[in-house]
């Protein structure tokens, strides 16, 4: 948490304290056990900095002691002193060495860790457990908020080609895809040479494509739903589920029903003017998280029956 947000968080105590007072109600205040930590900074000299963190309630856990300091991901934080990072937990017990280049947050119980050009794995004692021995982690580019293990499995790279290790750094799939991505409801968008496609948690192929004779796919499913574009014109593209069943063509026909819910919900937009001029009028199931964004088209919710739960409007 940055300082100004803190200084909100403050500031609206404060004012429940002032209330309390001219009301005269009691004042009753219960933080509760610390379940997050958020990073501060102080300045120095010479406009220094050392990192620290505070609890939900404001209170400072970890005097400001690092050089720099990132946000806590199940119960782990990642600290920097010097050009060197590691891992503290929510007592800022230090748990993984700060010996490392760069750490990336635990997912699965696992934190990717690096020296120099080679990755590893450390568990929540702090012990390597998967050695120093991987050219890359995750995907083409590392995000330190980013879950590389996912469903048991996280993507590594070695002599320039990916595959997949469980959490006991067996290969689980060798490395021989150009690209992945992670596992989620049990598939993998891959790409190897000419051809891409989705495969298992055994590594077999569910679906594969030439993609030299004009297909291209999108990176990965959102709400169960994912669109294979033609690059060439006149050619077919088609909405597909996670089982690579056809649910509709693109644009024309789109699916009226989201595959995936969140709290019984999903996100719907409005068609494109395209699609309109296909005389698609109904919300539309959005394919990708940025689909109000990347356009001007109001979204809004749908339920599990397909009735607009949330009018678009947003």
């Amino acid at each position: 948490m940055t300082l100004p947000k803190l200084l909100r968080l403050l500031l609206l105590f404060l004012a429940a304290w002032v209330c309390a007072i001219a009301f005269r109600l009691p004042i009753v205040f219960h933080p509760g056990p610390t379940t997050n930590l958020y990073p501060i900074h102080s300045h120095g000299k010479y406009g220094s900095r050392k990192y620290g963190y505070v609890n939900q309630a404001g209170k400072l856990v970890v005097p400001p002691q690092f050089d720099d300091a990132r946000e806590f991901f199940e119960g782990f934080g990642s600290v920097r002193v010097d050009d060197k990072w590691g891992k503290i937990d929510l007592q800022g017990k230090t748990i993984v060495p700060i010996e490392y280049d760069e750490v990336g947050r635990f997912s699965e119980g696992m934190a990717p860790v690096q020296i120099e050009d080679k990755w590893g794995f450390a568990n929540t004692n702090g012990e390597l457990s998967i050695p120093l021995q991987y050219d890359g982690v995750g995907s083409r580019y590392f995000y330190e908020s980013s879950k590389i293990f996912s469903e048991g499995l996280a993507s590594v790279k070695k002599n320039g080609k990916w595959g997949f290790i469980d959490r006991q750094g067996k290969q689980v799939i060798p490395c021989y895809f150009d690209e992945v991505t992670a596992f989620s409801k049990g598939v993998s968008q891959v790409r190897s040479g000419d051809y891409r496609g989705t495969i298992d948690t055994q590594g077999e192929w569910i679906r594969i494509k030439n993609i030299s004779d004009g297909l291209y796919y999108y990176d990965k499913f959102f709400q169960g739903i994912r669109i294979d574009r033609a690059k060439k014109r006149y050619r077919t593209s088609f909405y597909r589920d996670r089982q690579d069943k056809i649910i509709g063509y693109y644009p024309r026909n789109p699916p009226k029903l989201a595959r995936e819910f969140h709290d019984g919900l999903a996100i719907v937009r409005e068609p494109s003017p395209n699609q309109k001029r296909w005389g698609i009028d109904y919300p539309i199931p959005a394919h990708t998280e940025y689909a109000s964004s990347l356009s001007p088209k109001k979204c809004g919710f749908q339920d599990e029956t397909g009735q607009v739960a949330i009018d678009l409007k947003f």
